[in-house]
């Protein structure tokens, strides 16, 4: 048995939410993520910037430090796009430092609409970020969006208008990917206090945020953690030994519990125990599967970050998988369609990268190894390592460390659970 580790989704939000109302969000330092501790230091140095607590409304009497505030984001692309509106609607001027590939990943919709409001922002030679505005604050209004980038824009957005001095309206015309994560914002802003009406239909989402709303603190553990579940719970159907992950929130709002009903459909078995005291105390049971059968297709729109591992499980399971619409995932730590692609091809699998998606025609085996970089990116290499108990070869990963980007701890867990024997780090 093995816990699932704290959502990542939960956390950014619940510290930048706690941030707001003044207050700063424990967390465990020693078994937070490499993101998580970006946002953690990001919001501390805010709250070192205000000299009086007034966060939630922009009182007139507020004081501020007028040196300029300068927020790390390593690669965390929750803590940009999250950290920047609020930024911006505090009326702080600051420097945001981008590391890897975060300095090339989307940002410019968001940035256009902060423009629009008042905002002064500029990327330097080394692909920072600073803003500044002319005003004390954006001004309020109405934002809107066409099929936008990233849902990280509107979660920004949706903490930091409730800070202005009059309502705003956000619009998301045509699609909203992942919107799942959108919700999870709106769950965290209803417990400390913040109110948004929304609609929305299949092309359109409308946010009505009243302004000169205030925080107020409300702490509650963050629930287990779907997308690094998944990993955990591939080891499982692909494995000799059945697993029990516990910590898990049965049902959540998380997109990537769709990793059970994808589990499923492949023809595995799988358990699952609701807490009825406790949501987030939930338990699934996962068996191994000798019969995997393709899926013929999986829209990955909801779920991007899953393909990885749905790509393994796929790669032996009988006929063919096609993933589809998750073309945004070559925006992130790696462009991970094709290190995807690449990393299964080494070990002998029959892929295919398409412009949005992969086709994976299932084998029997994999009979190839991997000796290589996992490509600075956390999730391909988690992919690989549970690719190690079903591989011929030995799995030889050159910078494991980057898995600290979501689940430093991973590796102990893989090796508590007796599962580590395949792997080389390096």
């Amino acid at each position: 048995m093995v816990s699932a580790p704290p959502s990542k989704s939960f956390l950014h939000r619940e510290i930048i939410a706690a941030m707001l109302s003044g207050h700063e969000f424990p967390i465990d330092a020693e078994e937070a993520s490499e993101d998580i501790l970006a946002t953690h230091e990001a919001a501390k140095t805010i709250l070192s910037h205000i000299n009086c607590i007034w966060i939630g409304s922009l009182k007139s009497n507020a004081v501020l430090t007028s040196d300029k505030l300068v927020l790390d984001c390593k690669e965390s692309g929750s803590t940009l796009r999250f950290m920047l509106p609020i930024v911006a609607a505090l009326g702080l001027e600051a420097e945001f430092k981008l590391a890897g590939r975060l300095r090339e990943r989307p940002m410019q919709q968001l940035i256009n609409q902060l423009e629009k409001h008042g905002a002064s922002i500029n990327r330097s030679e080394t692909g920072n970020i600073t803003i500044s505005t002319s005003a004390r604050h954006i001004t309020p209004g109405e934002f809107s969006f066409m099929n936008p980038e990233s849902s990280q824009y509107i979660s920004g957005l949706l903490f930091a208008l409730p800070l202005l001095n009059e309502g705003s309206t956000l619009y998301v015309h045509d699609n909203l990917e992942s919107s799942s994560y959108v919700m999870i914002t709106l769950d965290v802003l209803g417990k400390y206090g913040i109110k948004v009406d929304y609609t929305h239909t299949d092309r359109e989402w409308t946010f009505n945020i009243p302004g000169n709303q205030k925080y107020t603190y409300s702490y509650s553990a963050p629930e287990g953690d779907w997308s690094n579940a998944a990993f955990l719970l591939a080891l499982g159907a692909l494995g000799n030994n059945p697993i029990r992950v516990c910590s898990l929130p049965l049902p959540s709002m998380q997109g990537d519990m769709k990793i059970l009903d994808f589990l499923e459909d492949f023809g595995v078995t799988v358990n699952r125990y609701p807490d009825i005291m406790d949501v987030n105390a939930g338990t699934v049971d996962v068996f191994p599967c000798r019969k995997l059968m393709a899926i013929t297709r999986i829209d990955a729109s909801g779920c991007p970050d899953l393909v990885p591992i749905i790509a393994l499980v796929a790669s032996l399971a009988n006929g063919i998988t096609v993933i589809n619409n998750a073309e945004r995932l070559r925006y992130k730590e790696s462009d991970r369609l094709t290190s995807t692609c690449s990393a299964l091809k080494n070990l002998g699998a029959n892929i295919t990268e398409t412009k949005d998606g992969l086709i994976i025609e299932g084998i029997d085996a994999l009979r190839g190894s991997y000796e290589g970089i996992g490509y600075g990116d956390h999730r391909i290499i988690m992919m690989l390592a549970v690719s190690s108990i079903i591989s011929e070869g030995i799995v030889k990963i050159h910078d494991s460390a980057a898995v600290a980007k979501s689940y430093p701890n991973f590796f102990e867990i893989l090796n508590k659970l007796g599962l580590a024997d395949n792997i080389k780090l390096a």
